[in-house]
């Protein structure tokens, strides 16, 4: 279940996971067919284009991310769990991308495109995240938190400023009582 105040940051994570991921495929894409370091064994099809693929993918990678618990935001999340988390959700997402391949009786698809696809989106998805909790750990310490903590500092320091105001009138009354 996802808490109600965890959900914008769980739509900036989908949102960077997604693009991402597209990232990844489109580099994945451009190593394998355009740049000419892997050589082909046979020629590809004229149907296996760039943009075909890409609502499959991306659609596949939503259910593979929220199958993978990959969205589970918590206090304390490590670098670690991140790179798990990632390299779950990845091999998730190809098991997907090559069953939705199969099933479409598309077996045109590269293997290698599939292998570098994987590589590529296990570290974009795990830089992008190092980033995006780097910038919610900036915000946290300039003072914005959506969770309620923010409310109740202010609170804690409105306490302290109202009793020091308080302080500071009764001291000036008294000084404006004593004779000179």
């Amino acid at each position: 279940m996802i808490q109600r105040r965890s959900q914008l940051i769980i739509v900036w994570f989908f949102v960077c996971d997604i693009i991402a991921t597209s990232i990844a495929w489109l580099a994945a894409y451009h190593v394998r067919f355009e740049s000419g370091w892997i050589p082909f064994v046979s020629i590809p099809n004229e149907n296996d284009t760039l943009f075909s693929h890409i609502p499959w993918v991306l659609f596949t990678a939503a259910v593979a991310y929220h199958f993978t618990d990959q969205y589970k935001i918590s206090r304390m999340r490590r670098m670690r769990e991140e790179a798990f988390c990632s390299i779950k959700g990845t091999f998730f997402l190809v098991l997907l991308l090559l069953a939705v391949d199969f099933f479409r009786k598309d077996l045109s698809g590269s293997r290698a495109m599939v292998s570098l696809f994987g590589a590529f989106n296990v570290f974009t998805i795990f830089f992008i995240r190092q980033i995006n909790w780097k910038l919610i750990r900036d915000f946290r310490s300039r003072g914005y938190d959506q969770s309620f903590a923010i409310i109740v500092k202010m609170l804690v320091t409105l306490k302290i400023k109202s009793q020091l105001l308080t302080k500071i009138l009764m001291l000036w009354a008294n000084l404006k009582t004593c004779p000179i």
